[in-house]
């Protein structure tokens, strides 16, 4: 019975953080017209192409975030993702497409690393001192990050980007449950940190 339980215990958990993060979907606006203003948009960072074909979950969130940007709702940029090898900078990829999308320079600022979404929100809030924040990105990925960002007192809401539907996108799905599981124990077990913190930064636009 014992051996049981504890067979039972990676499927409770999964079920139990799915639940707990799945609630906070209440913190994302349904469309562009209900989003107030805000400072700044936190972009979170994912590879511009997989396996030499481009990735929609990147392409939708760039969309978001212009048309965030063009509708007035706000001021600033804050683009956190990986920049682990000299090959790969999600930051600078995505700075580049926002710019040909007509997104000034003077509003964008560059976090190389957001690392992981836990990096991503408490850097936001330690490095370039932002207590409140739009997270742009996906519901799914939107709904974790609020999640970490508000049970470290960070007023965090999202702006949903396009989802991405079809067979490519079921492995990023997938792996979201396991994630899930990640965020909870590191906020409500482990109290994970950033990998990298260091000095004040400002934020490009306010």
């Amino acid at each position: 019975m014992a051996a049981l339980c504890l067979a039972g215990l990676p499927l409770l958990l999964i079920y139990m953080s799915h639940k707990r993060i799945e609630s906070y979907g209440a913190y994302l606006y349904p469309n562009l017209e209900a989003v107030p203003p805000f400072d700044v948009a936190l972009l979170l960072g994912t590879t511009k192409s997989v396996f030499g074909r481009p990735n929609r979950f990147y392409q939708y969130r760039l969309q978001a975030v212009t048309e965030l940007f063009f509708a007035g709702k706000i001021k600033a940029i804050l683009i956190s993702g990986d920049n682990a090898q000299k090959s790969y900078n999600e930051p600078v990829d995505m700075k580049k497409d926002l710019l040909k999308l007509g997104i000034p320079e003077s509003v964008l600022t560059l976090d190389y690393a957001g690392f992981s979404t836990l990096d991503s929100v408490l850097r936001a809030k330690r490095i370039f001192g932002q207590n409140r924040l739009l997270v742009v990105s996906q519901p799914f990925h939107c709904k974790r990050a609020i999640y970490i960002a508000r049970r470290h007192r960070i007023e965090a809401y999202g702006f949903p980007a396009k989802d991405v539907t079809g067979p490519a996108a079921q492995k990023t799905y997938s792996r979201e449950y396991l994630a899930r599981v990640k965020a909870l124990l590191d906020v409500e077990i482990l109290n994970s940190q950033p990998r990298f913190l260091g000095k004040p930064e400002m934020v490009n636009g306010l």
